[in-house]
């Protein structure tokens, strides 16, 4: 009479009742399912009794399958959900210009030699003597052309776009293309300008440039007694 009540039979006289609870309901005594079987002959009553319990037992089995499997599903999902790590991403993107952001003009010394730091050096004549040559100094508000003799002789360029792999840096304005290649890891660059003609008194723009904090590992990177 307990499971009749369970399962909101008031009054059962020939029955046998069977009920599953789930635990987390025994509280409020919500069934989850109720099977109820009315009959009026003893030999029933039996079969019923005999067969009821391999009913509850695959029930229960195929219960504990689906939650299983559920919480199996939950895990695979949280591992699938997983972000990867950008921090290597976002680095790239802070430091791309990095190496852009001194640039010394070269010109070619030694055509044959092997060694990167004697074949390149700096232009005697452009940086110690005439003074005409522009280093470049590159950022991502504006590039500047400076004055090799002069820091506060400035041409600036405002308003590009740029794209950068591992050897090259390309940027583009309204009139131009500059396009830097590396060619040698000194490092040294070989600029191509592309577009309108730059033609600017006193900034002269070189073909091969390096990095102003490696200039002093090349064998001619300095005008010495003379300075234009």
């Amino acid at each position: 009479m307990g499971f009749a009540r369970k399962c909101g039979l008031t009054e059962v006289k020939s029955a046998v009742v069977w009920g599953r609870w789930n635990a987390d309901h025994r509280a409020s005594g919500k069934p989850v399912r109720c099977v109820i079987f009315l009959t009026k002959h003893s030999n029933m009553k039996k079969l019923l009794l005999i067969f009821l319990p391999l009913v509850v037992i695959i029930s229960s089995g195929c219960h504990e399958t689906v939650q299983g499997n559920q919480s199996k599903n939950q895990y695979d999902t949280g591992k699938s959900s997983a972000l990867p790590d950008t921090s290597t991403v976002l680095k790239q993107n802070i430091d791309d210009l990095g190496d852009y952001s001194e640039l010394i003009p070269l010109e070619i010394k030694d055509s044959v030699s092997k060694n990167v730091y004697e074949k390149y050096g700096i232009d005697f004549s452009g940086n110690c003597y005439s003074c005409d040559l522009a280093e470049i100094r590159i950022n991502k508000k504006h590039i500047d052309l400076v004055n090799v003799c002069d820091e506060n002789n400035i041409y600036r360029i405002e308003g590009f776009t740029y794209s950068t792999d591992d050897n090259n840096l390309k940027i583009n304005t309204d009139k131009n293309e500059f396009l830097f290649t590396r060619i040698d890891n000194a490092p040294v660059y070989k600029l191509e300008i592309r577009g309108s003609k730059i033609d600017l008194k006193e900034k002269k723009i070189a073909i091969y440039f390096t990095q102003k904090k490696q200039l002093s590992k090349f064998k001619e990177h300095e005008c010495g007694d003379f300075q234009g």
